[in-house]
């Protein structure tokens, strides 16, 4: 384990900032001024861990690492004191307090780059000891604390890029920042859209729009061959219907079949319309069940009635077998 020295910022203005990255999530590269250089990674576990180590609800800021490396034995002040909290993007010191000293130092650019007390194990960053102000930061590309005199180009390049007034504040170039992160969420989740529709052409470019256009038609067809099938449907289900009605009540009119079976065989056809078809044709017309009430039989019992000659007609038993399950019955109940 190896104690580091180093920093990072971001947005800086000319007032001392009341809070500011420590470290974001990924990799950070270090250089030292004997050329040494090294790549460290950092992550939301390793965020917890450092929070978890700090020795102190408050950790200090000093001048130069004096805390770290005393040239006397007079007094070390503070530059400041701030606490540590793990935010989506990495780790921030926040609710920074600035001495007075250490403010008017910064606001009159004698400091402006800061350098935290680090270890890291493995590879990772792992416990954070301080900060120290310091103008000879390690960090490869550190944002200062605080900008120069004459201002800082990449925060008046930022200005532009996001169309603010020359004079924006630092709240209003995170509003700005915080618009833009929106939008791009916006646009992220039309793209997935999109691409869900089969079109992954950059937004706004013509062969998108042209995708666009054709996803939307196809759309359109893809609704209306749904409304013309449910329409098809609903015809030949009528169209069953009408058939199924000609075709029973031709059967009823011949006397192939009973009056009070009509419905029973419009089900039946509407099920299997070749089937019934078949057997329709195959009863004797005039042999249906008459309606009104029948004479008992007279005579032997192998005489057949009006009636029994109707049931026989439908069912297409023989007689023989019809009357010989007749005589058994009646010398059964003999």
């Amino acid at each position: 384990m190896r104690r580091r020295y180093t920093g990072f910022n971001v947005f800086p203005s000319q007032e001392p900032p009341g809070e500011f990255l420590i470290w974001p999530y990924g990799p950070v590269t270090f250089r030292w001024a004997d050329g040494t250089q090294i790549d460290l990674l950092f992550t939301p576990e390793d965020a917890q861990e450092v929070i978890r180590r700090a020795q102190m609800p408050e950790l200090p800021i000093d001048y130069e690492h004096r805390n770290q490396n005393p040239v006397d034995n007079g007094p070390v002040p503070a530059a400041g004191w701030f606490q540590l909290e793990a935010r989506p993007d990495g780790l921030w010191a926040t609710n920074v307090r600035w001495t007075e000293t250490a403010a008017n130092l910064l606001r009159a650019g004698e400091y402006r780059h800061w350098s935290p007390v680090f270890w890291d194990e493995d590879g990772h960053i792992r416990q954070l000891d301080m900060i120290g102000l310091t103008n000879q930061p390690a960090t490869v590309n550190q944002a200062p604390l605080v900008a120069s005199a004459h201002g800082d180009p990449m925060r008046e390049k930022l200005i532009t890029l996001l169309g603010l007034a020359a004079d924006a504040s630092d709240e209003q170039i995170e509003n700005a920042l915080t618009e833009l992160q929106n939008r791009v969420g916006q646009l992220e989740q039309a793209e997935a859209l999109l691409a869900e529709a089969g079109i992954h052409a950059p937004i706004g470019s013509d062969e998108a729009h042209g995708q666009a256009m054709a996803a939307a038609a196809n759309a359109l067809l893809a609704a209306r061959v749904g409304e013309l099938e449910a329409e098809l449907s609903t015809l030949r289900a009528q169209t069953t219907d009408a058939e199924a009605a000609r075709v029973v009540d031709a059967a009823l009119t011949e006397g192939r079949i009973h009056a009070a079976s009509r419905d029973y065989w419009l089900e039946k056809f509407r099920k299997n319309p070749q089937a019934v078809r078949a057997h329709l044709a195959s009863l004797r017309a005039g042999a249906a069940v008459p309606t009104g009430p029948f004479a008992p039989p007279q005579g032997p019992s192998d005489v057949l009635s009006e009636l029994e000659r109707a049931i026989i007609a439908q069912t297409g038993v023989s007689a023989e077998a019809y009357l010989a399950t007749k005589r058994r019955r009646e010398e059964h109940h003999a």
